[in-house]
């Protein structure tokens, strides 16, 4: 999928005609979601998958909340994932209070952004 001039990983999420699909970039928060035409997807993707870096508009938006959020980058947290509290690192500030963590002893495919609801210091 094209966004911002490089090609991320993202999953349709929903078909909203038959030209257009409101697409997820994975690895980011909801909030950058959109719908897009048919001629930015290139294509199935198998396999992992190296991102490039988050666009320029992400970059700042995780800069501007970090000057303000309650944990940083390297903070040791533990989040809640159904029901349970595992320990995780904060990787990522995706926007205000939204973090991307990655969990103690569990593969990339685990990682995904939280929001301070589910975090506890640990």
């Amino acid at each position: 999928m094209t966004w911002e001039g490089n090609v991320y990983p993202a999953k349709v999420v929903e078909v909203v005609n038959p030209t257009k699909f409101k697409v997820h970039y994975q690895g980011y928060d909801d909030i950058w979601d959109e719908v897009v035409p048919r001629e930015r997807i290139r294509g199935l993707v198998e396999g992992n998958v190296v991102h490039p870096p988050p666009p320029p508009k992400v970059r700042s938006k995780g800069l501007q909340a970090s000057q303000t959020n309650v944990y940083k980058i390297g903070d040791r947290v533990r989040v809640e994932w159904h029901g349970q509290m595992y320990p995780a690192v904060v990787t990522g500030i995706v926007g205000q209070e939204r973090y991307r963590i990655h969990y103690d002893g569990y593969g990339p495919e685990w990682d995904e952004t939280v929001g301070l609801s589910r975090i506890q210091a640990k």
